[in-house]
């Protein structure tokens, strides 16, 4: 007796199964992926950092500055918001330096704003 042989099924079924058995897994990772970035987003601060550049009679500076940052609500004039931020003896090397600013809650809330430095 002869049993035929079974017909050998296109590579696109194959392809079509691995699939349909991944989707959960795939589903499962950008729920876990979202979750986390959620998490995170609750987890984050006011504050930012600042890189600035400062010249020193036209030339980078070098060495320590003391450095006060303020927060206006439009280019001039205007009420600061928030406190002013002093930072003494602030590092400047080749005229670079970093800061971390924090102005606090409700000081960035959409609008436009300008950091005024001294």
């Amino acid at each position: 007796m002869h049993v035929p042989s079974p017909t050998p099924l296109p590579p696109s079924a194959f392809v079509t199964a691995r699939v349909q058995m991944l989707m959960p897994v795939v589903l499962l990772m950008l729920v876990l992926a979202s979750a986390e970035a959620v998490a995170q987003g609750a987890q984050q601060g006011t504050a930012f950092t600042y890189q600035g550049r400062l010249a020193d009679q036209s030339r980078p500076a070098n060495g320590s500055y003391d450095l006060q940052f303020s927060l206006f609500p439009q280019a001039s004039g205007g009420t600061r918001i928030g406190a002013v931020l002093a930072f003494p003896g602030t590092p400047v090397t080749n005229g670079l330096f970093n800061l971390s600013l924090d102005f606090g809650q409700g000081a960035f809330n959409g609008s436009d704003r300008w950091v005024e430095i001294a």
